[in-house]
């Protein structure tokens, strides 16, 4: 078992009960109309070719006999579409399938502008293994699909309970009738967000042995991606999280103070073949100069000479073996750094955050669902770098994580015992003169202007050397003259 999933089972363990409140599932009594009518086109938008005439999602938790927290998932859309391109869009219904433990049920169903029901058979809905190197899904056709039908599907899924997560609800398309539910044990209560909307969250106190939450939106528009904006970030969405549970007492969840507990037992603490590993390492670098210069060199080590790989072994984690193997994976990379940081006594700080292209960091709402991206922030300098992006360098970390709140997480010694401090604090960058793309010509004429020398300069600096300065040493001279003249 690695590091990162130690921690989480540890904790987990302190605020999840067994199967006390057992359950009849919601998918089991839930379906579709027997007898559906079209929808009246007068009343629809018609522009985009199609509308979803509903989008209802609702996540069912509870306990299995062995006490573990899973969730059924069902989701019922509904679309009509009006043109030639709403049917090319939509004769195809693709289902991803990743994450997911197995499928209850799916159905599927086509109803024309006559009215006439065509039942998609199950054994027409294949398993695909990979679309456009997305990830599996289940994938069914539509087959004589017409101007002013319909296209239903209703299917649930089983999953791992998870305790914090997100939905957008907003696409390229118009929608109409959109509800997102949480159904869960009494004694869980989950509480929830809405981003870039202004409806309300509803909580159902009333509901016997269960714990509701609820949204419903009678209708969203269109949201259109443009170029250089930040399409997920705009659209309306919801977050969600596990606040409480009443059997461990009135104790709030996953908050930002857990987070730092858990971040830090993960990240500032090491055992002595860790420690000793780290101090021969760097005793090879011999490493000089003042902290930036030292934190510049130790990036330029590891990540041109050590290997970024996706595995949860726990040797991807242990920075002895990452030294040994020259490869860890994302957790144990930056445990790599931050133990080397504390062998040559560089403050530092965790940083955890989230790519905001996708959402801002909300520091309102205490969902680890923010805190998917490590930064490493040194008070020293004020500066910050990205242990895992091969391209940054200090003082240039990732930009999608700059210009937002982040959860900084410092070490404090309290004598017996040192520990984690949670503090919202905004993750800085450098000023807009630090980053260049600077082009220079002189240019010389001979006396009856019929040749001219040209000589360029062309100069990069900051973000504007992102992409190409790291890796300029890996250039061989052929390379890089062949770099030099694309540009």
């Amino acid at each position: 078992m690695n590091y990162s999933t130690k921690a989480t089972l540890n904790f987990l363990s302190l605020i999840l009960s067994c199967s006390l409140f057992a359950q009849q599932p919601f998918y089991r009594t839930y379906t579709w109309d027997a007898a559906p009518k079209p929808n009246p086109d007068a009343t629809l938008d018609a522009s985009e070719g199609q509308i979803m005439l509903q989008d209802w999602r609702i996540f069912e938790y509870t306990y299995e006999k062995s006490g573990d927290l899973i969730v059924y998932v069902t989701k019922h859309p509904k679309i009509k579409v009006f043109s030639d391109k709403g049917i090319e869009d939509n004769n195809k219904i693709y289902i991803p399938t990743g994450g997911i433990i197995e499928f209850m049920d799916i159905q599927a169903r086509s109803i024309s502008a006559s009215g006439k029901i065509s039942n998609i058979a199950k054994s027409d809905i294949k398993e695909v293994d990979d679309v456009e190197n997305k990830g599996s899904y289940k994938m069914f056709a539509v087959d004589a699909l017409e101007k002013n039908s319909e296209i239903e599907y209703l299917y649930t899924y089983k999953k791992d309970g998870s305790y914090f997560g997100t939905e957008y609800l907003q696409g390229s398309k118009p929608k109409l009738n959109i509800f997102f539910k949480i159904i869960a044990p009494k004694n869980l209560t989950f509480e929830a967000r809405l981003y870039n909307l202004p409806s309300e969250i509803k909580v159902d106190t009333a509901s016997g042995e269960q714990s509701i939450v609820s949204v419903k939106i009678p209708a969203l528009g269109a949201l259109k991606e443009e170029k250089y904006s930040f399409y997920d970030a705009n659209r309306a969405r919801l977050e969600y999280k596990l606040a409480y549970n009443s059997v461990k007492g009135k104790m709030r969840l996953l908050t930002w103070d857990g987070a730092a507990d858990r971040y830090h037992t993960l990240m500032y603490t090491f055992d002595k073949k860790e420690i000793s590993a780290v101090s021969s390492f760097l005793k090879k670098l011999k490493l000089s100069g003042d902290e930036v210069t030292k934190v510049h060199a130790l990036e330029n080590q590891i990540k041109l000479n050590f290997e970024i790989r996706q595995t949860g072994l726990d040797e991807a984690e242990n920075v002895e073996k990452i030294i040994a193997n020259k490869f860890g994976n994302y957790t144990g990379m930056v445990r790599f750094y931050m133990c080397c940081l504390e062998q040559l006594e560089i403050k530092r700080e965790l940083v955890l955050t989230c790519n905001r292209t996708n959402g801002k960091f909300d520091p309102g709402f205490d969902t680890w669902n923010f805190l998917d991206s490590y930064l490493i922030y040194l008070p020293g300098s004020g500066m910050f770098f990205s242990p895992t992006d091969i391209l940054s360098r200090v003082g240039f970390p990732s930009p999608e994580y700059t210009g937002q709140k982040g959860l900084f997480i410092k070490e404090v010694d309290l004598g017996e015992v040192k520990s984690g401090i949670a503090k919202m604090k905004e993750i800085g960058y450098q000023p807009y003169t630090a980053s260049a793309s600077n082009l220079s010509a002189v240019v010389n004429f001979n006396a009856d202007l019929s040749e001219t020398q040209v000589n360029l300069t062309n100069t990069f600096t900051g973000y504007g050397a992102y992409y190409t300065q790291p890796i300029m040493n890996l250039f061989s001279d052929m390379r890089k003259r062949e770099f030099q003249e694309s540009l």
